[in-house]
């Protein structure tokens, strides 16, 4: 089958119910028993694009049944526990991949950190990050024949930025009061911004660093950096997803504290409202 007319297929023959989420008819679990593991995989991941969350729900939740052991199936449907807020469930699944699966995929080890806090947390990015790592120089390491991926390197890149400052954020946070806070806090974020000079992460935490150091001056550096390079994406009229509205009004309250105000409207009209 495929995944074109089976998106089409599942599209047409998997209708909610008004209340009950999705209702399955035999006709439906038959033709999800047909298909591949990644085709049942891509299903769900297109109805997540669609928003339809109980649909790619009831198919992740299919695939699992199948596939009870299967990497991509526990962290397919892991990330989308997670991005819809159910984190026991997300936090179930991706342990489950991380114990069966402990040497592969460091995305999940990042999705998982963020369901703990202070040293579990900080324990579970040095594995993602030792993984990162790895991948980084797997790919410095190839063989001259492979064929050259930048944008692969890229995508690790940015993720390894992201975990470097989400560590430094959890000791601005849960471990501020630890010793060593602001020298971990701020080694992570100097290697954060070495690896990636636009890791946004990056620049949002500094600016709390300084804030709560009490130097807004300092901090309005780095939040000013932020808001240039949104204009910059505006003047190459290119999109950012990567980052959430929740993010832009973290830097918006960040601006105000800093009595940046034309600046802080101006992020805030980048949400859509």
């Amino acid at each position: 089958v495929s995944t074109q007319s089976t998106w089409g297929i599942c599209l047409d023959l998997m209708e909610p119910e008004s209340n009950s989420g999705v209702q399955a008819q035999e006709g439906e679990v038959d033709l999800l028993g047909t298909l591949s593991r990644e085709e049942e995989i891509k299903v769900a991941e297109k109805f997540v694009e669609e928003l339809e969350f109980e649909k790619a729900r009831f198919v992740f939740e299919h695939a699992l049944g199948r596939f009870p052991d299967d990497e991509e199936v526990l962290n397919g449907y892991g990330y989308f526990l997670f991005n819809v807020k159910e984190s026991e469930a997300a936090k179930r699944l991706l342990e489950k991949s991380a114990k069966l699966y402990p040497e592969s995929n460091p995305k999940k080890y990042l999705q998982l950190a963020q369901l703990y806090s202070g040293l579990a947390a900080l324990e579970i990015y040095h594995k993602g990050i030792y993984l990162l790592e790895k991948e980084v120089v797997a790919y410095r390491d190839r063989p001259i024949t492979e064929e050259a991926n930048p944008e692969a390197l890229k995508d690790v890149q940015t993720d390894l930025s992201q975990a470097y400052a989400a560590m430094a954020e959890i000791y601005l946070t849960d471990l501020v009061y630890d010793e060593n806070a602001e020298a971990r806090s701020k080694e992570y974020l100097d290697k954060a911004l070495l690896i990636d000079e636009d890791c946004l992460d990056a620049l949002y935490q500094y600016s709390q660093f300084y804030l709560y150091k009490e130097i807004p001056d300092k901090a309005k550096e780095y939040l000013k950096q932020i808001v240039e390079y949104y204009k910059q994406l505006e003047n190459e009229e290119e999109d950012d997803e990567e980052y959430t509205e929740e993010f832009l009004l973290q830097v918006v309250r960040a601006l105000i504290e800093v009595s940046e105000f034309e600046d802080a409207a101006y992020i805030l009209s980048l949400i859509h409202i």
